[in-house]
């Protein structure tokens, strides 16, 4: 009887092995590749700082004379850069950035000193709102503030290269990257900037109450985080904002003739090498 009970519970467990297992010719479906983590390369929360080599130049035209100081790509102003992002949800977040260098440059004005002093600062805030697919890439756009200031030594008898100060509200686009290797994010930001304030002192080329502004800048970064949340970004970026002003200034030139209606433009350029945590 026992032995007779053990052929039928073999006989049994074989019945159910061919049930479970796929008729002959058929293949099992494949495993479906899974979808990239959505918070994969958004980290909530990141702090960065580090050295970024930063180049101005600045160009002045009018119908009394032109002035003209060009930064050299070759011996920048060397300066830091800080950074922070905080992105409480994968499709919306704030970016925050401040960037700072100085430099002397020599001019062919005849006016002293011969050497001036730039220090050039940086400000920039945005919010930011991107849909993020599958795959890996993000699309979305920005709503943010920009300022620059260039802090250049009084030069006499009249002034050659002025300190200026811009800003604007910068909407913009935005492109993430985030499937070149799970550590290893791009980024890339376009802003148009139509509106804005703009001054320079001690004096200006044309009325300071009928001047315009507007500008544009884009920039990319390519980060990467290989361990602990430390990461390495390389980031650059081009600025150009161009101001018209209508009117007599109360700029002169070296012959004594005030500007009117000038129009200037101001170049600036960074390329920054930065170290930091994310969470």
């Amino acid at each position: 009887m026992s032995r007779w009970m053990a052929i039928r519970a073999l006989g049994l467990c074989a019945l159910a092995g061919a049930a479970s297992s796929p008729a002959r010719g058929q293949q099992s479906a494949p495993a479906s590749r899974p979808a990239l983590d959505p918070r994969a390369g958004v980290p909530m929360l990141s702090v960065g700082a580090g050295y970024q080599a930063l180049s101005w130049s600045y160009r002045m035209t009018s119908s009394a004379g032109n002035a003209l100081l060009l930064g050299d790509l070759l011996q920048p102003a060397h300066g830091l850069t800080l950074g922070a992002g905080w992105w409480p949800w994968t499709w919306l977040g704030v970016d925050l950035r401040l960037d700072y260098g100085a430099l002397d440059v020599l001019h062919s004005a005849t006016v002293e000193p011969e050497r001036v002093g730039v220090s050039l600062l940086g400000v920039e805030a945005a919010l930011r709102a991107c849909y993020r697919f599958e795959f890996g890439l993000g699309l979305g756009g920005h709503l943010g503030y920009r300022s620059f200031s260039a802090l250049v030594a009084r030069q006499t008898p009249v002034t050659a290269i002025p300190s200026v100060q811009a800003q604007l509200l910068s909407p913009g686009v935005d492109v993430d990257v985030i499937a070149l290797a799970p550590w290893v994010t791009a980024h890339l930001a376009l802003d148009l900037a139509p509106l804005g304030f703009y001054s320079e002192s001690p004096d200006a080329p044309g009325n300071p109450e009928l001047c315009t502004l507007w500008g544009w800048r884009f920039g990319g970064a390519l980060r990467t985080t290989p361990i602990w949340g430390i990461f390495v970004e390389l980031a650059a970026f081009y600025e150009m904002n161009v101001a018209n002003y209508l009117g007599p200034g109360d700029r002169r030139t070296a012959t004594g003739e005030l500007v009117n209606s000038g129009r200037t433009a101001n170049e600036l350029s960074g390329l920054a090498l930065s170290v930091g945590w994310s969470y």
